[in-house]
């Protein structure tokens, strides 16, 4: 017989062993989602809704160009309601063409760049209209040209950017053209430059990432730039770029990725009007507003009338203009004006 103590003693050591390999198997099972409580995230709430923007644009298609085009770039004619729509790509290539728009009696063919070119960019500053970089022939571009319809009518050579490339962004800050990103044909770029005319660019930032097909737009003595394609994937970001301290930041995400959108200012909101998103894919109808200052950084801002990226877009007053573009499948000759939706 067994003595009673001994008996004791190696149940008590049974039960304790048998409670450290319970222990344990509790352990490995919730370690791997087997069992055990849900993981934190699962308790995490949902992202809130887009808040809908308090200052919503109504498009309306007022003309049309005269022949479809995607990826050319407008300006405002010095002194004037109308505009110049340069450039692009056309069903049987790259564009020189120029086109005088009045929203109002339609477009006339003015003149011609010196060369063909899309996927530039282009301001109009201190009277003057400017079309930047781009690129023709496949060739990406360096050259900053300048037009004005209400002079001579022709088409000079004022800078040279630093990098030739295409699918930058620019916007007019002061008496300075602000050029963000691009794609110079083998990598993207992070610079931001400032040039003035009569000045070679001048390096005043840089990107997180090299952007092209960024939209931009100047509010308050800053640049918003939203979206654009990134080596890896197109972004949703929007950066504010303060060239006060020369400081780039995150501050709001878009819905979605979007590359090829036009953006504008209108009072205190920056839009960003259509895109793509992503290369090859179908076009949105979205309209977002941003808010650099508010809290809710990205409104719903209203909805076009069909898919569209790749248009030109130019300001006039309180008019939004976007002329030509890609609907996913065409290029198209529409010009529409968005104005501030009546509440």
């Amino acid at each position: 017989m067994w003595n009673q103590d001994v008996v004791y003693r190696r149940r008590r050591r049974t039960f304790t062993v048998s409670v450290a390999v319970a222990l344990l198997l509790i352990i490995i099972i919730a370690s791997t989602g087997g069992g055990g409580p849900p993981p934190l995230r699962s308790h995490l709430p949902a992202s809130a809704p887009i808040p809908q923007s308090p200052v919503p644009l109504a498009p309306q298609a007022v003309t049309k160009l005269p022949a479809p085009i995607r990826q050319s770039v407008a300006a405002v004619i010095p002194d004037s309601s109308d505009f110049d729509v340069m450039g692009g790509l056309a069903t049987d290539g790259s564009s020189a063409g120029i086109a005088m728009v009045d929203p109002i009696t339609g477009p006339t063919l003015v003149g011609t760049l010196h060369q063909s070119v899309n996927a530039a960019a282009a301001v109009d500053l201190n009277h003057q209209e400017y079309i930047i970089g781009g690129e023709s022939g496949q060739t990406p571009q360096s050259t900053i040209w300048d037009y004005s319809a209400a002079g001579s009518g022709q088409v000079n050579q004022r800078g040279t950017l630093t990098d030739a490339s295409y699918g930058i962004g620019a916007a007019v800050i002061g008496n300075s053209v602000y050029i963000v990103g691009g794609y110079t044909g083998a990598a993207n770029l992070k610079t931001i430059f400032a040039w003035t005319p009569g000045s070679p660019p001048t390096l005043v930032g840089k990107l997180p990432v090299g952007l092209r097909y960024a939209a931009v737009a100047a509010i308050d003595n800053e640049l918003i730039i939203a979206g654009g394609a990134t080596a890896t994937g197109v972004s949703k970001q929007v950066y504010v770029f303060n060239p006060a301290n020369k400081s780039v930041h995150a501050i709001a995400q878009l819905p979605t990725g979007l590359e090829w959108a036009a953006a504008a200012t209108l009072g205190d909101l920056v839009y960003v009007i259509g895109g793509e998103p992503g290369s090859g894919k179908t076009p949105v109808t979205t309209i977002y507003s941003i808010d650099p200052i508010g809290k809710q950084h990205v409104a719903n801002a209203g909805t076009l009338p069909s898919p569209l990226a790749e248009a030109a877009m130019v300001k006039v007053g309180s008019t939004i203009y976007l002329s030509g573009g890609w609907n996913g499948t065409a290029a198209v000759t529409t010009v529409l004006a968005l104005t501030a939706k009546a509440s």
